[in-house]
This record gives structure tokens, sequence and C-alpha cells, in this order.
């Protein structure tokens, strides 16, 4: 398989900040600010196991203390380790997403 990179997909700058309205612990629409290449790896695992990501900003929210950042941060971090679990695990990423190196992933469950 071909090594391939973000821009044989994609036009866009992958680290431009996108914001896209979710749902809140309680359901009601909250403003998410991600990185573009965020939202494309959040999508592709909802097209690929037909799922919604609307669980996870939800399950995050709930967790949410505002005393310790930004929430928009949070799902950052959320995402990359959810990123790294798979890679540890040797599940499917896309395509245009490089691999994560061991040392990334070593202390992660």
């Amino acid at each position: 398989m071909k090594d391939e990179i973000w821009f044989d997909h994609f036009d866009s700058d992958p680290y431009e900040k996108v914001a896209r309205q979710v749902p809140d612990s309680f359901g009601h629409p909250m403003s998410v600010c991600l990185y573009r290449i965020t939202w494309a790896y959040l999508d592709w695992i909802d097209e690929t196991y037909n799922s919604s990501s609307d669980s996870f900003f939800t399950g995050n929210h709930k967790l949410y203390d505002p005393r310790e950042g930004d929430f928009d941060s949070l799902i950052e971090a959320a995402v990359y380790e959810t990123f790294l679990k798979r890679e540890k695990r040797h599940l499917p990423r896309p395509s245009w997403c490089p691999p994560a190196m061991p040392f990334e992933y070593e202390d992660i469950d």
C-alpha cells in the first residue's frame, strides 16, 4: 500500500481551526472549534463504523470541568488519546493519517 498524506485527499490546511455544532451533555447545541484534521478523523470513524460522534461529545461534556481548561482542548486531547489507543491495538486508521510512533502510545491503556 502506498504511503499517502493529507494533501493526497484534501486541498485544505489540516491545522486550520473549524467550528461545528455538537450536542452538549443536555443535548443542546454547542460550538466546538477543532483542527480540520481532527474533524476529518472523527468523520472517518463515524463513516467507517457507521456511528455518530454525538455520544463522544456528550460523554466528554459530562466530564468537563471549566477550571481545567477549555472544552475544545479537552476534545482535541480526547480524540488524540482515541487515536493512540487504536494505534496501540493496531486498528485501522485513515490512509491520510500517519501512524503513531510506539513511544507515543506506550503509556496508553
